[in-house]
C-alpha cells in the first residue's frame, strides 16, 4: 500500500504534463506516435478538461468502428497517457520496463502474438500484411517514446 502522500503526489502527477522527449529517438518516436498512432491511442489525458474530451474521443471511436468493423481506421483503444508508468502491456499478459523493453518492441512489431485478437492489427494502417510497417529503428524509437512518458514531477 502507498503513504497518502505518495497516493497525492501520484495523483497530482497525473494532472501533469509527461517529460520533453530528451533525445533524437524519443523526438522520432513522437513522430511515428502522432502519424501512426494517435488516431486511436490518446497521450494527453492530464490536461483540464482532457476526461470530458477523452469520453468524447472514445465515443466518436467505437461509433467509428462499429459502423463499419470491416474497414474502420478508428477503433477505441487503452489511453497511453503517462505509458511510462506502467509495467504490463496486452492487458496485463506481458511485463515490460524501460530496463527491459523487449515485450514491448514485440508487442509494437507484432502485437497478436502476444494478445490473440487485438484489433489493433486488423484495423491500424501501420499493420496492413501483417507485422508493423516500421523498421527495427522506428520501433525501438516509439517504444523509447512511450517508455519517456512519465509526469514532468520532481
Amino acid at each position: 500500500a502507498e503513504s497518502e502522500i505518495d497516493f497525492e503526489n501520484w495523483v497530482d502527477g497525473m494532472h501533469t504534463p509527461p517529460v520533453l522527449p530528451k533525445n533524437e529517438s524519443e523526438q522520432n518516436g513522437r513522430t511515428l506516435f502522432t502519424q501512426q498512432c494517435s488516431m486511436c491511442h490518446t497521450v494527453d489525458s492530464y490536461s483540464p478538461g482532457s476526461y470530458a474530451r477523452e469520453i468524447t474521443s472514445q465515443d466518436e471511436r467505437w461509433t467509428s468502428w462499429v459502423s463499419d468493423i470491416e474497414n474502420s481506421v478508428k477503433v477505441s483503444a487503452p489511453n497511453l497517457t503517462h505509458f511510462g508508468l506502467r509495467s504490463t502491456l496486452g492487458a496485463g499478459l506481458k511485463e515490460f520496463s524501460a530496463e527491459n523493453p523487449d515485450n514491448l518492441i514485440k508487442w509494437i512489431k507484432d502485437p497478436s502474438k502476444i494478445k490473440i485478437g487485438t484489433r489493433m492489427q486488423k484495423h491500424a494502417n501501420i499493420y496492413k500484411g501483417g507485422e508493423a510497417n516500421l523498421n527495427d529503428e522506428e520501433i525501438e524509437d516509439l517504444a523509447n517514446y512511450l517508455l519517456s512518458q512519465k509526469p514532468n514531477i520532481k
